[in-house]
């Protein structure tokens, strides 16, 4: 009787070289180092960048990123009237005739509309005071535009109105903002990955020059 074997060298040779190449990878993988824990208490913000913000430690610098959709960005504070940009979602409670705000607005939140306030007026009465939810779209000398809804109003903001932030828009933070961050640093590029970021505004950046007017000429 004549045994017939079923070796195939073609066969074996291809299963050692994928042996190899998972044998390559394991290796890899292990000799790579894992991202490591960081957390720094008491950073400043150099900067924002697309994917997150530039911190300083006061000796390094680091790129933190924070992917999108995770909520790991949060930015309160105070800031000052003229730090306010258009775009910014707004909220503040004032009598209201037609669409203009009767009295100087003293009180005014800056926000992320993630917590139950859409564009729009909340009123549950005629005779009450009216919160309204909306954009700014313009910021002219403590005049202000904002689009709630459908409908558009104007106000005037008072010089000492107190402008709260509670959002997760990085983007509002200013150079020298104190910022503390919890992530997982790379250590082969040096970026951290974020858990959380917490940034306080409190009016850092320098206040805007108010243009002289030209004297004129007299002859």
């Amino acid at each position: 009787m004549t045994l017939h074997s079923r070796f195939s060298p073609q066969s074996f040779l291809a299963k050692v070289a994928v042996a190899a190449t998972l044998l390559t990878i394991g290796s890899a993988l292990l000799a790579a180092d894992p991202p490591k824990r960081i957390a720094i208490k008491n950073g400043t913000v150099v900067g924002a960048t697309s994917e997150g913000i530039v911190v300083s430690d006061g000796t390094k610098t680091y790129n933190v990123k924070a992917k999108a959709g995770q909520q790991v960005m949060h930015v309160t504070g105070k800031l000052r009237l003229d730090q306010l940009k258009p775009g910014m979602i707004v909220r503040f409670t004032s009598n209201i005739k037609g669409t203009k705000i009767e009295e100087p607005l003293t009180d005014i939140k800056i926000f992320t509309p993630n917590d139950g306030f859409p564009p729009g007026i909340l009123q549950d009465d005629s005779g009450s005071g009216a919160t309204i939810t909306g954009q700014l779209t313009k910021i002219k000398e403590g005049d202000i535009s904002v689009s709630a809804g459908r409908k558009k109003f104007t106000a005037k903001i008072a010089e000492n109105a107190s402008i709260m932030v509670e959002s997760i828009d990085y983007t509002i933070a200013s150079p020298g903002d104190p910022v503390e961050v919890d992530g997982y640093i790379s250590p082969t590029t040096g970026a951290i990955s974020a858990k959380k970021v917490v940034i306080t505004v409190g009016g850092n950046a320098e206040p805007k020059e108010e243009k002289k007017p030209k004297a004129k000429k007299t002859e």
